[in-house]
């Protein structure tokens, strides 16, 4: 599992395509996956305020949404390979 930077504004290198360069050499000898968060990339961009919730991009939210991955997709162990605020959210995750 890669997981991307985030940040406040939507970039070029906010989302999983940011791994697409080592994708193909990882896939050669391990199953991989690179997952755009709620909000990022090419995920859903829901409005937090259709939703009646202030804080919808959070920490909460993205670390629920890479633990049910995990367990509904992936369902073994796994290796994670981070970038920037990516480590904090796997961090995170680590301790829900």
């Amino acid at each position: 599992m890669v997981l991307e930077q985030t940040g406040q504004h939507q970039s070029h290198f906010a989302y999983s395509d940011h791994w697409r360069k080592n994708l193909p050499v990882l896939a050669q000898s391990h199953r991989v996956f690179s997952i755009d968060l709620i909000g990022y990339g090419y995920s859903d961009k829901p409005n937090p305020r259709e939703l009646g919730v202030d804080n919808f991009y959070s920490f909460e939210t993205w670390g629920s949404q890479l633990n049910d991955f995990c367990k509904d997709v992936i369902g073994d162990k796994a290796f994670f390979i981070c970038n920037s605020i990516g480590g904090d959210l796997f961090s995170f995750c680590f301790v829900l």
